[in-house]
């Protein structure tokens, strides 16, 4: 799972640096899936933060999403592509 380099869709690289000194050293990246209610469509990314979050109320079945059609409501519920979240079925 260690891996340097870029991270496919689905995950992101989670860095660690040696700060021992007067520089900051990278020792190694590990791709770390995106976490369930997150996805990411690119490869590349660099930070949990750029794991795109699923709508508010919405979620994904499992980590390592890369789509946004991953985002799911919940059951009796739809999404509001105005507010981009999901509301309860009328």
């Amino acid at each position: 799972r260690i891996i340097i380099g870029s991270c496919s869709a689905g995950y992101y690289m989670r860095q660690y640096y040696d700060e021992t000194g007067s520089e900051t050293e990278l020792l190694k990246g590990e791709c770390v899936e995106c976490p369930i209610g997150r996805y990411s469509d690119v490869s590349g990314i660099e930070s949990l933060d750029d794991c795109v979050l699923c709508p508010t109320y919405a979620s994904t079945n499992d980590a390592r999403s890369t789509n946004s059609n991953d985002c799911f409501c919940p059951i009796n519920s739809e999404l509001n592509d105005g507010t981009n979240t999901c509301e309860c079925d009328p």
